[in-house]
């Protein structure tokens, strides 16, 4: 299955973008620093980070991952401009620190906003995996 018909199946109306959190009427955060910043203790951060994806996620399991990049540009009377192609995505810090993700599955870009002047592109890519294959 690709990842918008996931979303259209299970999360119906749900917009992905920024402050994700506060669009859909369930929400679960989590603190994984014991102090404020900058006394952030870098070790309890990812023993709990490590602690929790254990928790949540069982050996067989499997779903998506996904990095959003938006990208605002204004419109010129020559006509709509070129989009850059993204190249700090997960996908390719994957490839830097070894996390396991295997490449991009899927690509979608969505206008999340627009006026007559300026357009917000927001390009989604997607990767479907099991939970245990991904180095967190």
């Amino acid at each position: 299955m690709q990842f918008p018909e996931y979303m259209r199946l299970n999360f119906p109306g749900l917009l992905l973008g920024p402050d994700l959190f506060h669009s859909w009427p369930v929400g679960i955060r989590f603190e994984l620093n014991r102090n404020h910043w900058p006394h952030v203790e870098w070790e309890a951060v990812l023993q709990r980070a490590c602690t929790l994806y254990e928790a949540v996620f069982r050996s067989g399991d499997s779903g998506f991952i996904v990095s959003g990049h938006e990208f605002e540009f204004e419109r010129k009377r020559s006509g709509p401009g070129k989009l850059p192609e993204l190249r700090h995505s997960v996908f390719a810090l994957s490839r830097k620190y070894h996390l396991g993700l295997h490449g991009v599955a899927g690509r979608q870009r969505s206008t999340t906003y627009q006026d007559r002047e300026t357009s917000i592109i927001t390009t989604f890519r997607w990767a479907e995996m099991q939970a245990h294959q991904i180095g967190y």
